[in-house]
């Protein structure tokens, strides 16, 4: 199955996502072009150091961006719904 988020590098910025259970499913710095695609899995959390410098699609749709350059975001829910409301993040 196709991923439903992907999350391209605009700027370089370092990304982390773990899974439900905590367990670490990603985590390394995007370089500017770069992409990831996420796996489809339900209650994972991303943080970024860097929430300007990517761009996020779920189900082919650009969302709202995750903050300003240089800013950190945390605990943002991988889930497409949330992210295209701009509600994925506390």
């Amino acid at each position: 199955m196709d991923a439903r988020i992907v999350i391209t590098a605009v700027e370089e910025s370092w990304v982390e996502i773990q899974d439900a259970d905590g367990a670490l499913l990603f985590s390394r710095v995007l370089r500017k072009g770069d992409v990831y695609r996420a796996p489809n899995r339900p209650g994972s959390l991303l943080v970024t150091g860097n929430a300007g410098g990517l761009e996020v699609a779920a189900d082919g749709q650009v969302v709202p961006s995750l903050g300003p350059i240089g800013n950190v975001r945390r605990n943002v829910k991988m889930d497409p719904d949330l992210l295209k409301a701009g509600k994925a993040w506390p």
